[in-house]
């Protein structure tokens, strides 16, 4: 089976190119501020990408305060990296993993954790990237 199309294809080719021009490392950067501000968002308000509450810390619940953010450096630690083909968020806090995903901790691992993801894309965050791409390409075409 074959299709073959007629017609006058310059104009949709020229668009093709334009679209092609898109300022990828550009929106990669707007999308990677994005998922970094999303996140400082969770440690705001304890909440998971999904927006399911933390379980609060013994140290939360004894001392007061926010869990995660004793000295907030978990939550300042994370960076995003954009290039035209990718964006990377992230944070190289060697105990970052265990509180995001939870797990045996400690002298023996003999103290549970319970998981508190922070980092993640939430149905808002992905509706966002398709604003920003969406807008990126548009633009693209005028």
């Amino acid at each position: 089976m074959s299709v073959t199309l007629t017609g006058d294809w310059r104009d949709l080719v020229r668009d093709i190119a334009d679209a092609a021009s898109v300022d990828w490392r550009g929106a990669h950067a707007e999308i990677g501020e994005m998922l970094r501000t999303s996140v400082n968002r969770r440690f705001r308000e304890q909440r998971s990408p999904e927006m399911w509450k933390w379980q609060p810390s013994f140290r939360a619940l004894r001392e007061g305060g926010s869990t995660l953010t004793l000295s907030a450096r978990l939550r300042r630690s994370v960076k995003f990296m954009a290039t035209a083909q990718r964006v990377d968020v992230g944070t190289n806090v060697v105990y970052a993993a265990i509180h995001n995903f939870g797990g045996q901790a400690g002298r023996g691992k003999k103290v549970t954790l319970p998981a508190r993801p922070y980092m993640g894309i939430s149905d808002g965050d992905e509706r966002r990237i398709g604003e920003i791409i969406e807008r990126r390409v548009t633009r693209s075409f005028k």
